[in-house]
């Protein structure tokens, strides 16, 4: 059996399991964290989970794809077919939203939160459908200055090979690499300027490791806790992952930070790159430099942004 028909003989199983929680099941709000491995997914996870009445950490959603992958299949069907299943697009849409939220709200009640927070790099490449199927969703996208991203996947890489695991990281080359990161952005940017932006935020890394008071004002409003606070000191306490006990593959992802409590030194300035590592940078990333590093140039970790200095335009509900 083809991918394709594999993908759409799962439909039935979908459409079933959307039934069966429709009834009991509250409209799903989950906070969805996406961005490229290695910008501090996990991190802000952790801190989210923290909130009054978020679910604990859990692993990376990732078996959502699935989902979403026969989603867009559903909405490529001929018109006949589209017809006979669901009644039209209205209708493929109106299906896939009731399954997703039924199973985000199923995870929601088996992890004791009033709201999900879920995780997955993967699903940045799904943005625009998260928050077309899940209409109470917000999306926190991380960005992380493109050269310590590449630094950090090289490491990820080297750290497997030296283990005797095959890794992509180790052997593909910064352009490769830098391609891989463009990739995980393209969703999240060519939704900025829409209506649903106000459900979208680009949080940089070195801004929330800095604890930029904006910043965190801003994760905050749109996690619907704006009197809460974001526990730098403890970030990982509410996680149902024990870092220190991976040993299999994953092994390779986890670093000395994870676990650990937010030290802003983790955020790189710009001074420790040099100007043909920016130069590579910028030519790989064009779209992730100009608009969320422009300020950056010249500037020293004494001097580096207190405040959001992500362009007013591409922070959300604060540019239209």
């Amino acid at each position: 059996m083809g991918a394709e028909t594999q993908a759409l003989a799962n439909i039935a199983e979908l459409l079933q399991i959307s039934w069966k929680t429709r009834k009991n099941a509250r409209r799903a709000n989950p906070l969805i964290v996406v961005g490229a491995p290695r910008s501090g997914t996990t991190l802000m996870t952790a801190l989210l989970t923290n909130l009054p009445g978020a679910m604990k950490m859990i692993p990376e959603a990732s078996f959502l794809v699935p989902i979403l992958e026969t989603y867009r299949k559903c909405l490529l069907l001929d018109e006949r077919n589209d017809r006979a299943f669901f009644g039209g697009p209205a209708g493929v849409r109106r299906h896939f939203s009731n399954c997703i939220n039924g199973i985000v709200s199923e995870i929601r009640t088996q992890n004791g939160g009033e709201f999900a927070v879920l995780k997955a790099p993967i699903l940045s490449k799904f943005v625009g459908d998260i928050l077309a199927l899940l209409p109470d969703a917000q999306v926190i996208c991380m960005v992380r200055h493109p050269v310590a991203v590449m630094r950090s996947m090289r490491s990820w890489g080297q750290k497997a090979a030296a283990a005797g695991r095959d890794h992509a990281y180790a052997s593909a080359t910064n352009a490769e690499i830098y391609a891989l990161i463009r990739s995980y952005y393209s969703s999240p940017l060519a939704i900025r300027d829409r209506l649903i932006a106000d459900r979208l935020l680009f949080v940089r890394f070195e801004d929330l490791v800095m604890r930029s008071p904006a910043v965190v004002q801003d994760v905050l409003a749109l996690s619907g806790r704006p009197n809460a606070d974001l526990d730098f000191s403890d970030p990982y306490r509410n996680s149902t992952i024990d870092f220190s006990a991976v040993v299999d593959e994953r092994a390779d992802a986890v670093t000395e930070f994870f676990g650990a409590p937010v030290d802003p030194g983790r955020a790189e300035q710009p001074v420790n790159y040099a100007d043909a590592e920016i130069a590579e940078a910028n030519a790989g990333c064009p779209q992730l430099l100009p608009y969320f590093y422009r300020d950056w140039r010249g500037q020293t970790a004494q001097t580096a942004p207190t405040g959001s200095s992500i362009p007013a335009a591409i922070r959300g509900a604060s540019s239209k």
